[in-house]
């Protein structure tokens, strides 16, 4: 059982964190905030790991993408939001 509690505590804290920042946010760009983590792992594994790309891969993930543009461009508000967050993730990562 203690072989269990490290990995545990390193998911039960980022979801704890998630979870209670989901309060300050409108859902549905909590929704577009759970496509990012998976694109950020489809990133870092073409261009870090090498990863092969697979044809139906990526007309996927364009696809998982061109919803996430359309969506909010429905809601301005949600769309202006949605920009600043990913250019405060870029700068995050390009700080990094």
């Amino acid at each position: 059982i203690k072989r269990l509690a490290p990995p545990i505590k390193k998911r039960i804290f980022p979801l704890f964190f998630f979870n209670l920042g989901l309060k300050f946010i409108q859902l549905g760009l909590a929704g577009v905030l759970f496509y990012l983590a998976p694109t950020f792992h489809f990133i870092t594994s073409v261009f870090i790991l090498n990863e092969e790309i697979l044809q139906i891969k990526l007309i996927s993930f364009i696809i998982i993408w061109i919803g996430i543009i359309i969506y909010p461009k429905i809601n301005e508000e949600l769309f202006r939001r949605m920009i600043l967050f990913l250019i405060f993730v870029a700068g995050l990562i390009l700080l990094a």
